[in-house]
């Protein structure tokens, strides 16, 4: 079995940011942009492989957004999806994918990946 393993598959060393915001129920500000958080420095940050990020608290957690939801929750990890891939897009030398997005009543987590992976 190792042998075979070694003959149909490689690995290598990866980066990753993982990051979590708790967003009181709130959107983003008229020209506010996630960047500070997602880019930083450019001479500090390495562009990583993989960004993982949580989001709490995405609809106001009120009894109504508890008990029914109603997709308020679906629209807001929408928005935010919307938000997190416009500054990806700005991370020099990258191109990043949403490879997977769940979701609970007022909580989302999003994993992107480079395209090179």
């Amino acid at each position: 079995m190792r042998k075979s393993i070694k003959e149909i598959s490689t690995s290598r060393s990866i980066s990753m940011f993982c990051g979590t915001f708790n967003l009181c129920g709130d959107i983003l500000g008229k020209g506010e942009t996630l960047d500070p958080w997602l880019l930083g420095d450019e001479a500090e940050v390495p562009r990583p492989d993989v960004v993982v990020l949580a989001m709490q608290e995405i609809v106001d957690l009120n009894a109504m957004n508890v008990v029914l939801d109603g997709g308020h929750t679906a629209e807001r990890v929408v928005y935010w999806n919307q938000q997190i891939s416009e500054s990806l897009k700005r991370v020099p030398g990258a191109s990043y994918t949403l490879v997977s997005c769940d979701k609970m009543v007022g909580v989302a987590l999003f994993v992107y990946m480079t395209n090179e992976m």
